[in-house]
């Protein structure tokens, strides 16, 4: 019998991800450049949608339109809204700009959390640095990592549009607030 390990069909493990409990440990002001961690919330997560985007650099804008339809029944405060589509916006940019086609956006409700994916056709992580004040880039993962509290992170994936390509997905975590639960 021969072992996952030795055919090199392993199953990719999260690399990078953090949870609400856990203690971020970021260099500088960003969790993405962190030792590997514990997995991100997981529990019994419902599909909301999934989009194959633009492989251009329209593929931000197209991914910031998708994200505050999708999230508008599932976030009722505005602000988180707000965030979630400007975390969108940077981690589709650093795809573009730091991976390779095809992108693909997924949103899951996962109790009473909603996970956010931006994945692509790499397999690294997008550099994570401390930028100069007086520079124009390089500040994108540090503002999702502030933004979700550190609720964010990276791993290998197999895209949910084309099941035969792999890559990574850059992640993040916001509290869902539905119409349902919102207090008024």
């Amino acid at each position: 019998m021969t072992s996952a390990k030795e055919t090199g069909s392993e199953e990719p493990r999260p690399t990078h991800a953090i949870t609400r409990d856990s203690e971020p440990k970021p260099r500088g002001n960003c969790i993405f450049a962190t030792a590997p961690l514990p997995a991100r919330p997981s529990s019994d997560p419902t599909l909301i949608g999934v989009w194959a985007l633009r492989s251009d650099a329209q593929a931000p804008a197209e991914a910031r339109r998708l994200a505050r339809k999708a999230l508008a029944p599932l976030c009722t405060d505005q602000t988180v809204i707000d965030d979630a589509v400007l975390m969108v916006s940077e981690l589709t940019t650093n795809a573009v700009l730091h991976g390779r086609p095809p992108y693909e956006l997924v949103v899951r409700h996962c109790g009473r959390d909603v996970l956010v994916d931006v994945v692509d056709g790499g397999f690294r992580a997008a550099p994570c640095r401390d930028a100069p004040a007086d520079e124009e880039h390089g500040r994108g993962l540090s503002i999702v990592t502030h933004l979700s509290a550190g609720r964010c992170g990276w791993l290998p994936v197999t895209y949910l549009t084309r099941p035969e390509v792999h890559g990574k997905a850059a992640w993040f975590a916001i509290p869902a607030t539905p119409v349902s639960e919102a207090s008024c």
